[in-house]
C-alpha cells in the first residue's frame, strides 16, 4: 500500500472494509475488530488514526539505540508488530496472521500500521477472559453475532457443528453438577462454583442476621442463603454458556455435546445416545448370545476427591463388557501359569486411542468426498496426507477448515514459497518435506524456516533411498521442527546390505546421526564394483 492509498482510505472514512484505530487498544480489541473482518470479507485497522480520520501517530515507537541521538534518529515499531502478532495469536482462534505494514510520515512526523486480514476460510472468535465471541462486521461497527448470523457463517464456510444444537426439554437441571466439578477441577484445572457455603460464609451470616434481628435472624439467614445460591446459579450458567455445554438462547438448554458429556440421563432425550453391546459364543453372529445389554449414562466418569473412579462413564461401561466377556487362553510351559486375552490384534488400537497414527490419501480424492475424511477425526489421526491434488491449495483450504484432523501437504509443496502460500491460506497444518522434491538441502531448510514461522510441523519423507540419500534425511531431521516421525526407518527394513558404512539402523526406535566427516558416512566402493551393471563416464 502506498501513502496515497493510505490517505485516500482514510478520507472515505471507517466502512465494512477499514477502521480505525489508536495504538494504545487493549489487544482484545484490536483482535475483536481483525475477526469481525475475517469473518466477513477481509479488511484492515489502521493504528494511529483517530475515529474521526485525524492521523495521530503511533505512540508504541521503539526506544532510540542511542539516547544522544533521540530525535534524529528513524523511528522503528519492531515492538508493535510484536504487539499485533501475539494478540492474533492469543487472542484469536483459530489463530490469525495478518499482513503488518508501517507507513511513514503520512502526516509530517506521524507514521501509521496497517493491519490486515482476507476474509477467513474458518469461522474465527476472540478468546478472552475464559469466554469466546464471534465477532462480525456490520458497516462500520464490529460486533457479537446473533445466533442467526452465526449460524450462516458456519454454513457459509461448510463447519456446520451439530454438537453444538440445542437439546430441547433441557436445561442445566439435566447435568450431573458431580461430574461436571470434577471436568473443571481435573481437566481444565479450573475453579468452578462451589455447590455449597463455606462454614467460614455460613457462621459470618449467622453473626450479621443475630445482629440485626436476634428474634428472626434464622429467615435472614434462609435469605441470605437464596441470593447466595442464587449468584451461583448465575455463575454456573455463564460458565457452562461459554464452554458450550449450554446453549446461549432465551431457555438455556443444554447443548448436544454437553448432555452426551454430563447428563444425569441422556437417552431421555436422546433416545440414540446408548450403546447396544452384544457378545456371541462364536464367530458368527447368532440369537443366542453370551451378553446382551444396553449401555447407558454420560461419557464422562465420575471420579473422587483421590481421582478414584466412584462412578462409571460410558466408555468404562463398555470396556467392562469386553473384559467379561473375552475369552482367556492359558499357556503352560511346565513352570509357569500365564493366563491371556484371546482377541484379534485389531482391537489393540480401539484400546490405544493415543496411538500415533496416519493416513496417505495420496491425491486420490476430490473435495466432494469431505463426509469420508469427517469419519477420520473419530479416530484421532495425528495427520492425513495429500487428501486432494498437488495443485489445489484452496479445496486443501476449504477441506481443511471441514476437519479437526490436520492435512499434510506432500506433493503440493515444492518451494518456500508453496509453504507459504499453503500454510498462509490454510491449506493444511503439516508439511512433508522431500529434499529431491524441492530442489536440495537450502531450499528444504527454508521450507523448515517458513513451516517453523507458521507453527507448523514437519516431516522428513523418503523414497526407499540408499545409504547415501539416507544420511542426507536424517541430518535434515537434526533441525529443531523435524518433530514428527519422518521416512528415516533402518536401513536393514528394505537391504540386506547397503552401500555405505557405518550400516544406518534403529537401535531401540531411535536412528542416530552418524557423526563422520561430511555426511558422515563412507561408500563401500568395492560392493558397488561388485553390483554394477552399466558404467557412465561423466567428464
Amino acid at each position: 500500500m502506498t501513502t496515497t492509498q493510505l490517505r485516500e482510505l482514510i478520507a472515505n472514512g471507517e466502512n465494512s472494509r477499514v477502521d480505525f484505530k489508536r495504538d494504545e487498544i487493549e489487544n482484545h480489541k484490536l483482535a475483536k475488530e481483525l475477526v469481525a473482518f475475517a469473518n466477513l470479507q477481509g479488511g484492515c485497522v489502521l493504528l494511529g488514526v483517530d475515529d474521526d480520520g485525524s492521523v495521530r501517530g503511533l505512540a508504541r515507537e521503539d526506544p532510540p539505540a542511542d539516547s544522544r541521538y533521540e530525535g534524529r534518529q528513524r523511528r522503528t515499531y519492531e515492538h508493535l508488530e510484536e504487539w499485533v502478532m501475539q494478540a492474533c495469536r492469543d487472542k484469536i482462534r483459530p489463530e490469525i496472521i495478518p499482513y503488518f505494514e508501517i507507513l511513514r510520515d503520512v502526516e509530517p512526523g506521524r507514521d501509521v500500521a496497517v493491519v490486515q486480514v482476507e476474509r477467513g476460510w474458518s469461522v474465527h472468535h476472540v478468546w478472552h477472559n475464559q469466554r469466546r465471541t464471534y465477532c462480525v462486521r456490520v458497516g462500520s461497527l464490529s460486533r457479537e453475532a446473533s445466533p442467526e448470523e452465526l449460524a450462516r457463517l458456519f454454513q457459509q464456510r461448510g463447519t456446520f457443528r451439530p454438537e453444538l444444537r440445542p437439546v430441547s426439554g433441557t436445561s442445566m437441571a439435566a447435568l450431573d453438577r458431580r461430574r461436571l466439578e470434577d471436568y473443571f477441577r481435573q481437566v481444565r484445572q479450573q475453579d468452578a462454583p462451589p455447590s455449597e457455603p463455606s462454614d467460614e460464609w455460613r457462621a459470618e451470616t449467622a453473626a450479621w442476621a443475630r445482629q440485626q434481628d436476634d428474634e428472626h435472624w434464622r429467615s435472614l439467614v434462609d435469605n441470605k442463603e437464596r441470593e447466595w445460591r442464587a449468584a451461583r446459579e448465575a455463575e454456573w450458567v455463564s460458565l457452562l454458556v461459554n464452554t458450550e455445554f449450554l446453549h446461549d438462547s432465551d431457555r438455556q438448554p443444554t447443548t448436544v455435546a454437553g448432555l452426551l458429556l454430563f447428563g444425569r440421563e441422556p437417552a431421555r432425550y436422546l433416545p440414540q445416545a446408548k450403546i447396544d453391546a452384544v457378545a456371541y459364543f462364536g464367530a458368527e453372529k447368532d440369537y443366542d448370545a453370551r451378553e446382551r445389554r444396553t449401555l447407558r449414562g454420560p461419557i464422562v466418569l465420575l471420579n473422587g476427591a483421590d481421582g478414584t473412579m466412584l462412578e462409571e462413564g460410558l466408555v468404562e461401561q463398555a470396556m467392562a463388557f469386553v473384559r467379561r466377556n473375552i475369552e482367556t487362553v492359558i499357556l503352560e510351559d511346565g513352570v509357569r501359569r500365564q493366563e491371556r486375552w484371546d482377541y484379534p490384534e485389531e482391537a489393540v488400537r480401539e484400546a490405544l486411542p493415543d496411538m500415533p497414527l496416519t493416513v496417505d490419501a495420496n491425491s486420490a480424492y476430490r473435495l466432494t468426498d469431505a463426509r469420508v475424511f469427517r469419519r477420520f477425526d473419530l479416530l484421532g489421526l495425528d495427520y492425513i496426507e495429500q487428501p486432494l491434488a498437488f495443485d489445489d491449495l484452496v479445496d486443501h483450504a476449504r477441506l481443511q477448515s471441514m476437519l479437526a484432523t490436520p492435512l499434510c501437504l506432500d506433493e503440493s509443496i515444492h518451494s518456500p514459497g508453496d509453504a507459504r502460500k499453503a500454510l498462509e491460506l490454510g491449506s493444511g497444518r503439516v508439511i512433508n518435506v522431500k529434499v529431491g522434491r524441492v530442489r536440495g538441502h537450502l531450499e528444504a531448510r527454508r521450507v523448515h524456516d517458513v513451516a517453523l514461522a507458521f507453527g507448523a510441523p514437519v516431516w522428513c519423507g523418503g523414497m526407499l533411498e540408499l545409504g547415501i540419500g539416507r544420511a542426507h534425511n536424517l541430518h535434515l531431521s537434526s533441525l529443531e521442527n523435524y518433530t514428527l516421525p519422518g521416512d528415516t526407518a533402518s536401513a536393514s527394513r528394505y537391504w540386506e546390505e547397503d552401500i555405505v558404512d557405518p550400516w544406518l539402523d534403529a537401535k531401540e526406535g531411535i536412528q542416530h546421526i552418524p557423526d563422520g566427516a561430511g555426511l558422515g558416512v563412507t561408500l563401500k566402493r568395492d560392493l558397488i564394483e561388485r553390483l554394477a551393471v552399466r558404467r557412465t563416464r561423466v567428464a
